[in-house]
């Protein structure tokens, strides 16, 4: 399995989440609003890391539906030659 940058990342900002909401609630801690700010970081983060890898998905499912129809079109002008003859 390979490992992303942005994996490690996600992990970070997440156990960095995980203390700041445990050091809010176990006393002498950041505002609320530190708290949610940096729960929405992560998910932000983490919903930016999808939604590339949904797009380098799309980008070769694009490319390899291109070379299908372009594989199609030939053989379907091989027919077409065959039959004209």
């Amino acid at each position: 399995m390979k490992i992303n940058i942005g994996d490690v990342v996600l992990w970070i900002l997440f156990i960095i989440s995980i203390a700041v909401g445990l050091w809010y609630f176990f006393g002498n801690s950041p505002a609320i609003e530190q708290l949610i700010l940096s729960f929405l970081f992560t998910v932000n983060f983490g919903i930016v890391i999808n939604i590339t890898r949904i797009g380098m998905r799309v980008e070769y499912m694009e490319k390899r539906l291109y070379s299908f129809e372009q594989h199609v079109k030939d053989n379907f002008n091989k027919i077409n030659n065959d039959i004209n003859l």
